[in-house]
């Protein structure tokens, strides 16, 4: 009985080990299913990275920003020097450092008398409207050159190459970093575009037109069969429902009621 008992206790202990073989090699499959996928998953995040369109949406991005987080690669602290090239890997950060020089732009652009908006995505260039928001405010050249010190603080020489466009602008290109895709037109730039100072003309007041200010002129005389009849002559109404509205009140002020008229 004693020998039967031990051989059942072992044959269980062998049945544990087995199991407990069992799952640790399905761990160690799982294991390595999930390295091959944080790789995959990196090497994913590493293209989308340095190539989002235009039209990735919001939702886009913060999918990206997850799986970023799931692999622990947190957002990486920009580092700007003005008078130095910024580096910019991926386009999540080309976006962060447009927004990063935004309240520089609009105060170097208040100070020449110009306000700053905003258009686009910011995923590829800086789309930037600049309008002339006070008298005297500077010239297109000018404005450029504070812009370009205000963003990056590197400025070219010479003149910015200017083209016109609809509605009497003009706008030029401004480079204010260094994206790692540098290949794509207009990635680092800033689009500026410089609206026209608008010349209006003060309103002009209408000379008093003597014919279309209201007067009246009482008459009063026999009807020849010993009543009295009033004749009221108005000048200056402008619509015939204007004209029936007065003959009501008229009627209603001198015989108390409405009366058909003859």
């Amino acid at each position: 009985m004693r020998t039967d008992t031990i051989e059942q206790d072992a044959e269980s202990v062998e049945e544990l080990r087995t199991r407990l073989d069992l799952f640790q090699s399905w761990h160690d499959d799982d294991r390595r299913r999930i390295e091959l996928l944080e790789q995959h998953l990196g090497s994913v995040l590493e293209i989308a990275g340095t190539w989002q369109p235009d039209y990735a949406t919001a939702m886009d991005r913060k999918t990206i920003q997850l799986a970023r987080e799931c692999l622990g690669q947190p957002t990486r602290e920009l580092v700007y020097a003005p008078g130095e090239w910024c580096h910019i890997p991926t386009t999540d950060e080309l976006e962060r450092f447009y927004l990063s020089r935004l309240l520089a732009i609009r105060e170097a652009a208040e100070t020449h008398g110009y306000a700053i908006g905003v258009h686009g995505s910011l995923r590829r260039d800086m789309d930037l409207i600049a309008a002339p928001w006070r008298e005297g405010a500077a010239d297109a050249e000018t404005l450029a050159h504070a812009i370009a010190q205000a963003a990056c603080g590197i400025d070219r020489a010479g003149t910015y190459d200017w083209e016109q466009k609809p509605a009497g602008r003009v706008a030029t290109s401004i480079p204010i970093c260094w994206p790692a895709w540098h290949g794509q037109t207009g990635a680092g730039h800033i689009d500026l575009s410089v609206m026209p100072a608008a010349v209006v003309a003060a309103p002009k007041v209408a000379a008093p037109n003597p014919s279309l200010s209201p007067s009246a002129s009482l008459k009063w005389d026999h009807d020849g069969q010993g009543g009295y009849y009033v004749e009221m002559r108005v000048n200056g109404i402008r619509s015939e429902d204007h004209a029936h509205a007065a003959m009501a009140y008229m009627e209603r002020l001198f015989c108390g009621a409405e009366m058909q008229p003859n």
